[in-house]
């Protein structure tokens, strides 16, 4: 029968050594990269390489671990981007709406110029006919 009184019985869980914790918070890091983004993969290597054991408890490089400052580059560099594009956009407009108001500058002047060819002519026979009358009269 149960005992009311004494504390139930627990199974002892045995903690990790310094080592193997520092190796587990290593791999948690790992898994944990800014932003939520994970390679693919690393969830299976890391738990491959649980079940082995490290003695100086040092992996070397994690190549998939981002830099602190990667986030402030990615911003700078998308930042640069950007307003690279956004200055090519505004330059594309600019030249667009000057080409047009030159063409319209363009169009009148030759408007202008063909009008007054047209009205040129029938001068021209005018002067022509009172020069020969003038010269017919004074004959």
């Amino acid at each position: 029968m149960l005992d009311i009184e004494s504390p139930p019985h627990h199974p002892r869980v045995q903690r990790a050594g310094p080592e193997k914790r520092l190796r587990k918070r290593k791999d948690l890091d790992a898994l944990i990269i800014k932003g939520g983004r994970r390679k693919r993969g690393v969830s299976q290597e890391l738990l491959s390489r649980s079940g082995d054991s490290s003695s100086d408890g040092e992996d070397g490089p994690v190549p998939w671990k981002s830099d602190p400052n990667s986030g402030v580059v990615f911003g700078v560099k998308w930042g640069i981007l950007i307003g690279g594009f956004i200055s090519v956009l505004v330059l594309v407009v600019w030249l667009h709406l000057n080409l047009k108001i030159e063409l319209d500058q363009v169009r009148r002047h030759v408007n202008r110029v063909d009008d007054a060819s047209k009205s040129f002519p029938a001068s021209i026979m005018k002067v022509s006919s009172s020069v020969e009358n003038l010269q017919a009269n004074g004959s």
